[in-house]
């Protein structure tokens, strides 16, 4: 394949095309995530603490991963 210009415009529209696609798959992953706790009202959310826990702990990967992908420096700075 033959380098110019044109072809590599079409190559980085395709790359930000997959980072967009990537990062909207994660953030949708999680909302849906998020969504569905909501929903469970007071004493199921009780009863279901460590499935939540864990589906926190895997949001919170997920968005590691995007802010490494994208080289985003302080992703999630939460204060407890």
């Amino acid at each position: 394949m033959k380098w110019n210009g044109e072809t590599l415009t079409v190559v980085l529209a395709r790359t930000k095309a997959n980072q967009r696609d990537f990062l909207s798959s994660v953030l949708i992953r999680i909302h849906d995530r998020v969504h569905k706790w909501e929903e469970l009202g007071k004493m199921r959310s009780l009863v279901k603490q460590t499935e939540i826990k864990l589906g926190l702990d895997e949001s919170y990967r997920e968005l590691r991963t995007c802010s490494m992908r994208f080289n985003v420096r302080h992703p999630f700075l939460f204060s407890l």
